[in-house]
């Protein structure tokens, strides 16, 4: 599986697309942090428009959301 993000999403903004994705609610837009409008919500392909990714730094963290990178260990 792959992921291609390269091309600007459009209208869509970051808090806009964590409501789209039921991520968080409209109400919580304002919990936000205050970079968050600028952050740039980029689109791929080919992908089913009804799921995503979001790919971000570490120190964005949603409860029940954020997966954790987990590094892989050899053996």
């Amino acid at each position: 599986m792959g992921i291609i993000v390269n091309r600007p999403a459009g209208s869509i903004d970051f808090p806009g697309l964590l409501v789209q994705l039921d991520i968080i609610k409209k109400a919580d837009q304002i919990k936000l942090p205050e970079n968050a409008e600028t952050m740039k919500v980029l689109k791929g392909g080919p992908v089913d428009t009804g799921r995503g990714f979001v790919l971000h730094s570490s120190d964005f963290f949603i409860k029940d959301a954020t997966l954790q990178h987990r590094r892989r260990t050899s053996a």
